[in-house]
C-alpha cells in the first residue's frame, strides 16, 4: 500500500499531449527527489554525475549514460551526486 500523501497526483502536460519533460540540473527546483510515487511511467536519462535510486525498497546506482525506466505506481526516492539528467513522464 502506498502512502497517499506522497502521490504526485497532478496533470502531466495536457489532455491531448499527456507528457511532461524536464532537464534537471542543480539549479532546477525539482533537483531534489524525495520519496514519491505516481501513476505515470517515467524515463530518466543520466547526462552527468550519478544517483542512487531506491525503487520499491531496492537500491541501485545509475551513472552518466544510464537510462532508468520507472513503472507505474513505483515508490521512488533518489540521492544525487552532482547530477544532470532529463526525464519524461507519460
Amino acid at each position: 500500500m502506498h502512502d497517499l500523501d506522497r502521490n504526485e497526483d497532478r496533470l502531466r502536460g495536457t489532455y491531448e499531449f499527456p507528457f511532461e519533460f524536464h532537464h534537471i540540473e542543480p539549479s532546477h527546483p525539482r533537483y531534489v527527489m524525495s520519496y514519491h510515487w505516481h501513476v505515470e511511467y517515467e524515463i530518466i536519462r543520466i547526462l552527468e554525475g550519478s544517483l542512487t535510486v531506491t525503487l520499491d525498497e531496492k537500491s541501485f546506482t545509475a551513472t552518466a549514460g544510464d537510462i532508468i525506466f520507472l513503472y507505474t505506481a513505483a515508490s521512488c526516492t533518489a540521492e544525487f551526486l552532482r547530477i544532470v539528467y532529463i526525464n519524461v513522464l507519460f
